[in-house]
């Protein structure tokens, strides 16, 4: 695992939960599985940003992909502002 290097590297696993449309326990089965990529920060487990958009990039079939990927993995960056500018995210310190 690596760290995130500034506030806006990473969310919550919760927020990354509502930000994919999953709950937030099957987030953090996922995370302990692997399937999402985490950093185990000092106040608990944050995923980079970085590492949902490569998951979405994955999840997404060819097809779709094609089509929608670039508005999907728009909506995540904006989903993780909006979570970001909320303060529902507290950077580890």
């Amino acid at each position: 695992m690596s760290s995130a290097g500034s506030r806006g590297d990473a969310v919550r696993v919760v927020d990354a939960a509502r930000l994919l449309g999953i709950s937030s326990r099957t987030a953090y089965n996922l995370v302990y599985q692997g399937v999402i990529p985490s950093i185990r920060a000092e106040r608990g487990i944050l995923v980079p940003r970085a590492g949902l958009t490569a998951l979405l990039s994955t999840c997404l079939s060819p097809q779709s992909r094609r089509s929608n990927e670039s508005d999907d993995l728009a909506n995540v960056e904006q989903d993780a502002s909006e979570v970001e500018s909320k303060g529902k995210y507290k950077e580890a310190g």
